[in-house]
């Protein structure tokens, strides 16, 4: 009898811990944008959530180029995200294109950011909480909006990806992956949020 106790407990135990890692197993595979919002967080909400904070150096560096971000819109391209079992991930960015509106000695200005090419890196994740690690650079284009509503180019080159280094709360909802943080993303302190669907 105090066999068949010990038996039944170690399987109640494996139940528990494979229901605990099925939360994690759901990431395991490939996922393509469907939705995203970058949603403007004050600096205080941003500190209080754990969210990065723009220190004063940084606010000089990118007001400089970029004036004050006031709003983050994805306006095209995709992003893919890889997960494998291994832990590591591959995100692949195609004209991935996100229009920061700023505000630069009192009138607004757009600038697109494009992100192409793939990288990888690492992730970590347990229970609900998804981390993702630092990744080699993509390349990069910055889009001057002009007042014809015509874009120059104003800088290229390579960039770390937006995606990495960021702490993410997730949800599988059947073919689709939420993603939800406080972040600093495109010199913005936001709440980010975005619906992935899966690919395979």
């Amino acid at each position: 009898m105090k066999k068949f106790t010990k038996i039944c407990f170690a399987m109640a135990s494996m139940l528990v811990t494979n229901a605990a890692f099925a939360d994690e197993l759901c990431l395991i595979g490939t996922w393509t944008t469907a939705e995203e919002t970058a949603t403007p967080l004050e600096q205080a909400d941003s500190a209080q959530n754990g969210g990065l904070v723009q220190t004063a150096s940084e606010q000089a560096d990118s007001a400089q180029y970029y004036g004050l971000v006031q709003t983050v819109a994805i306006v095209s391209g995709s992003v893919s995200i890889e997960f494998a079992q291994d832990g590591t991930v591959r995100i692949t960015y195609d004209d991935y294109t996100a229009a920061l509106t700023s505000a630069v000695n009192g009138r607004n200005r757009t600038v697109r950011s494009v992100y192409s090419g793939t990288a990888e890196g690492n992730f970590m994740a347990q229970g609900n909480k998804l981390a993702l690690g630092r990744f080699p650079e993509v390349s990069f284009e910055a889009l001057m909006g002009l007042p014809d509503g015509t874009f120059v180019s104003a800088e290229s080159g390579t960039k770390q990806p937006p995606h990495e280094k960021s702490n993410y709360v997730f949800e599988c909802e059947g073919s689709d992956l939420l993603l939800t943080a406080d972040v600093h993303r495109f010199f913005l302190n936001a709440k980010y949020r975005g619906r992935f669907t899966r690919s395979n």
